[in-house]
């Protein structure tokens, strides 16, 4: 007959192989070799949204303010970023309220030579209160100098203080309506 010896080893058995399989997990699949399409217009390919408002959000000295230039400076000269990202290249600003006209101008050209580029002028404003305030200001300049992607440095200055708006999470929201009213001016 079947005992229990013949139990446990039937046991033992079953537990085995569902084990190894569940181990080995799916076969081996080649991906990516179809384009994304996500049906959204992008100035950067599948990382900065047309008409999209497109946050880097992290500790300070994490690099975000480099990779925004980055991001900006491939738009305006129309360089893959990483190297193989499409942009729709257009006119750029920057908008700043954390580094200096000077300290801007190095890192664009410490960022230009890595990217292989002379250096070049660009456009930077940098408002004298918080942005909320200027969204007038920032649309006419976005339509007058047909300005298709800019960057602003930083959300916490740019948004006001939390004195202006009670919490940093009100001030955030003030600096998301502020550049949500600046879309009409936005290609």
């Amino acid at each position: 007959g079947f005992g229990y010896e013949d139990w446990l080893a039937l046991l033992e058995s079953l537990f085995v192989r569902v084990g190894d399989a569940e181990s080995v997990g799916a076969p081996l699949e080649w991906v990516g070799d179809e384009e994304l399409d996500t049906g959204v217009p992008h100035v950067v390919e599948r990382l900065c949204e047309t008409k999209g408002i497109n946050v880097i959000f992290g500790p300070g000295d994490q690099g975000k303010s480099w990779l925004a230039l980055y991001l900006r400076l491939c738009v305006q000269f129309g360089v893959k970023p990483f190297g193989s990202l499409d942009v729709r290249q257009s006119e750029t600003m920057g908008v700043e309220y954390e580094a200096s006209e000077e300290t801007y101008a190095r890192r664009t050209r410490a960022v230009l030579k890595g990217m292989g580029l002379p250096f070049q002028a660009v456009r930077l404003w940098q408002p004298s209160a918080a942005l909320p305030r200027h969204v007038d200001a920032l649309s006419r300049m976005i339509a007058s100098e047909g300005i298709g992607f800019y960057t602003v440095d930083s959300a916490g200055h740019e948004a006001g203080s939390p004195g202006e708006h009670g919490t940093w999470e009100d001030a955030a929201l003030a600096l998301g309506k502020a550049l949500k009213a600046c879309y009409p001016a936005t290609p």
